[in-house]
């Protein structure tokens, strides 16, 4: 992996998966969240490839650093469109991924944090598509049904309503950090 502009600038370099780790490790300030956002769009604007996902205008070197991300990373906030359209379930991880996370002191997998004002969503998205995944939290607003609720919470989806009709991302963050969540990927 070369390394173009670093922290403290410098000439173009090589970089090893010890040095990666390092630049991309998520600090956990004391009480509070840190949020990283994860976005690619192609030279011409796209954010898309032909098929409508993401996925493919990356490169092998953006695969990894988005796995690598995902690695270090508490959580992964990601909105509810894009969880229909990218086809998102719980996290799986590759065996290089997990061993990050257990030198890094992490859960076995990062939760799926699903941002959903409706929380219109299929109850399968609690299901990783292979092996073993992270647990799945949706974020809604206040005074749903609880008919409409009951089909997540009993795929094993934790569901935390806000208070309010407006779901605000600074609230957000810090009520992950509260419940042990401070390291957040933000994807799409």
């Amino acid at each position: 992996m070369q390394l173009i502009f670093g922290p403290n600038g410098g000439v173009p370099r090589t970089v090893d998966e010890a040095e990666l780790i390092e630049l991309y490790r998520l600090p956990a300030p004391e009480g509070r969240g840190w949020l990283r956002t994860n976005f690619v769009m192609s030279l011409d604007g796209s954010v898309q490839g032909p098929d409508g996902r993401s996925g493919t205008i990356n490169t092998p070197s953006d695969h990894h650093l988005f796995a690598l991300q995902r690695a270090l990373a508490d959580a992964i906030l990601v909105g509810a469109n894009t969880v229909r359209f990218e086809g998102y379930r719980a996290v799986d991880l590759e065996p290089w991924q997990q061993q990050i996370r257990e030198q890094e002191g992490l859960a076995p997998y990062p939760t799926l944090v699903i941002i959903s004002a409706s929380a219109d969503l299929d109850p399968t998205v609690a299901t990783p598509l292979e092996g073993e995944g992270g647990a799945v939290m949706i974020i809604t607003t206040a005074g749903k049904s609880p008919d409409d609720l009951e089909p997540l919470r009993a795929a094993g989806i934790t569901v935390l309503e806000s208070e309010g009709t407006i779901l605000d991302l600074a609230v957000i963050v810090d009520q992950l950090a509260g419940t042990g969540l401070p390291r957040l990927l933000c994807e799409g």
